[in-house]
């Protein structure tokens, strides 16, 4: 498995990359991490089952979506695809820490900076993708507050529902947060 990785990093960066080092990382729950090095290069690379490649590939353009807003830093993708049984994503590896009593705030204004960033007039994306190991879908909306009420708050009603959740007042709640959220333009 790492040696097919090491090859497609050097097929997707064009620069040579054998693996001379591997550690596990923390920093999920559904995934395994590791930092791999070599060839004085470091990436991050997360493995999972080899049917959650999808769930990878989401999660890779997501980031190229962000990285391309220039607002807040996040991990570059590097490559994703499948290797023996198990599916990957490389990204570019970040040094935590350094930070001083200013970084929690500037954070805070890059974040508030990319949620201005708007790539449409409509609220959704073009692929479903996941939170964590959950489902997240995305279908597109005109309307923020009908996608919110439908494509969150319902789905993840509909989800507890299937779990065995009961909730009487359940085909009130997404008409009422459409309503309540009807004049809210983020």
């Amino acid at each position: 498995m790492w040696t097919q990785i090491a090859r497609h990093i050097t097929q997707t960066t064009e620069k040579p990359f054998e693996i001379e080092k591997s550690r596990p990382v923390s920093g999920g729950c559904i995934n395994q991490g590791y930092a791999v090095s070599g060839n004085g290069l470091i990436y991050f690379v997360k493995i999972n089952q080899a049917n959650q490649e999808a769930m990878f590939a989401a999660e890779a353009l997501g980031l190229k979506q962000i990285h391309a807003t220039k607002t807040i830093r996040v991990p570059e993708p590097i490559c994703w695809g499948i290797a023996d049984k198990s599916s990957y994503l490389v990204l570019e590896w970040l040094e935590f820490g350094g930070g001083d009593s200013q970084s929690w705030e500037k954070m805070g204004r890059n974040l508030a900076r990319l949620h201005q960033v708007s790539l449409s007039d409509r609220f959704g994306w073009h692929c479903n993708n996941t939170i964590g190991s959950t489902p997240q879908i995305n279908t597109i909306s005109n309307s923020w507050a009908d996608f919110f009420a439908h494509q969150r708050i319902g789905y993840q009603l509909r989800l507890a529902k299937e779990r065995g959740g009961n909730f009487p007042d359940e085909d009130q709640v997404i008409p009422a947060i459409s309503e309540i959220l009807s004049q809210h333009q983020p």
